[in-house]
């Protein structure tokens, strides 16, 4: 059963379609080869309604939130990783870790990846209750969550140094996996315009927007 999003009359809703004899999504070429990607032919599909754009948007908000766990999860890991290299790697006589540039490096990943961490537990708090913030905390978390991400590898790459581009080290499997999650259910652009939608029909409605 796939569970696909669509509009319906210009309006976005949810649908399930029934897939043909197990059929599974084709293999397309991406950079993270640990996870499935492809396309489906649906055209002249029947489908069976689910809901409208409140079910559409719950769905979303739920996925948006795993997507930010995800991110968080790997870029505390390429954080760890990167602290230990720092320690391990010698360079000059001295571990790399006690040169001010590096130290600058890592102590940065570690804001952003307790920003990450605030911002994903508020959203995974707030759609598992209910909240009526909910999607503005997904979208937030969504928001920092693919920005702090990038950052954080970017540096984790820079401190590693040629290493870290190797297929030999672990490290690019962390990126790609983040990179994919960046744009996944909605880049951080998107999820700006979310917020800033959610936002104006509040203040139309003459009701506080923080």
């Amino acid at each position: 059963m796939l569970v696909v999003f669509a509009t319906a009359d210009g309006v976005p809703a949810l649908f399930a379609l029934a897939a043909e004899d197990g059929a599974r999504p084709g293999d397309e070429p991406a950079m993270d080869r640990t996870r499935a990607l492809g396309w489906l032919e649906l055209d002249d599909r029947p489908a069976s309604w689910l809901g409208d754009d409140r079910a559409a948007d719950a769905v979303l908000d739920r996925a948006v939130s795993a997507v930010c766990a995800e991110m968080l999860g790997a870029a505390d890991v390429v954080l760890a990783m990167t602290v230990q290299y720092a320690k391990d790697r010698v360079q000059f006589g001295r571990p790399i870790g006690g040169f001010q540039a590096v130290k600058h490096r890592c102590a940065d990943m570690l804001v952003d990846v307790e920003g990450m961490r605030s911002a994903a537990y508020y959203a995974a708090w707030a759609v598992g209750a209910g909240d009526p913030e909910a999607s503005a905390a997904a979208s937030a978390a969504k928001v920092w969550c693919s920005d702090a991400a990038r950052r954080v590898m970017a540096s984790g790459l820079q401190v590693h140094g040629g290493i870290g581009f190797t297929w030999e080290h672990d490290l690019h499997l962390f990126l790609k996996r983040s990179q994919l999650d960046q744009v996944t259910f909605g880049d951080a652009a998107h999820h700006r315009e979310r917020i800033a939608r959610t936002l104006r029909a509040r203040a139309e409605a003459g009701l506080p927007v923080l």
